[in-house]
């Protein structure tokens, strides 16, 4: 580990935080849309494959981004008080994410008509995204710290980081 230099202000490493929210925030629920119809377009009316797909994708969508985001947390250079309001913020903004996962890949796997987008639905997109990313953007805040040269903020111990064990 480069040690601090008293000379190195604290920042916050923005592009990092950016790329984080937007890159996981942005990416995996796409994944999620898309997968499904990938998968019954490959194998078309296999019945396991939809099954499959609208059980266990939502589930593991949720699980990996529960375990990375909750590491994230955990390893930032923010309060211990602060650090409990990212955990708030997150625990609300992936069980989100997972109502909005499950929403889309049953979408894709009911009988047309069962399940689709209205007004209503397009709504509940325009005002439910914000408030996710802004909820993520929250919680994925890395805190001040010394940037080294690679623009990465530089590591950072906690005493107790026994919640990731």
């Amino acid at each position: 580990m480069i040690p601090d230099l008293p000379t190195e202000p604290h920042r916050v490493a923005y592009s990092a935080w950016i790329a984080a929210v937007f890159g996981w925030d942005g990416v995996l629920p796409l994944v999620v849309l898309a997968l499904p119809t990938l998968l019954m377009g490959a194998f078309p009316g296999n019945f396991w494959v939809m099954e499959l797909t609208t059980v266990i994708l939502p589930v593991a969508a949720v699980i990996l981004r529960g375990a990375i985001g909750w590491r994230a947390i955990a390893r930032n250079h923010c309060s211990e008080s602060f650090r409990r309001v990212q955990q708030n913020a997150f625990v609300f903004a992936v069980g989100m994410l997972f109502l909005f996962d499950v929403t889309t890949v049953l979408m894709q796997v009911l009988k047309k008509g069962a399940l689709v987008w209205g007004p209503e639905n397009l709504t509940a997109l325009v005002v439910g995204a914000p408030v996710y990313l802004t909820l993520m953007s929250i919680a994925m805040y890395p805190g001040r710290s010394r940037i080294v040269a690679d623009a990465r903020p530089a590591a950072h111990d906690h005493d107790d980081d026994s919640m990731l064990d």
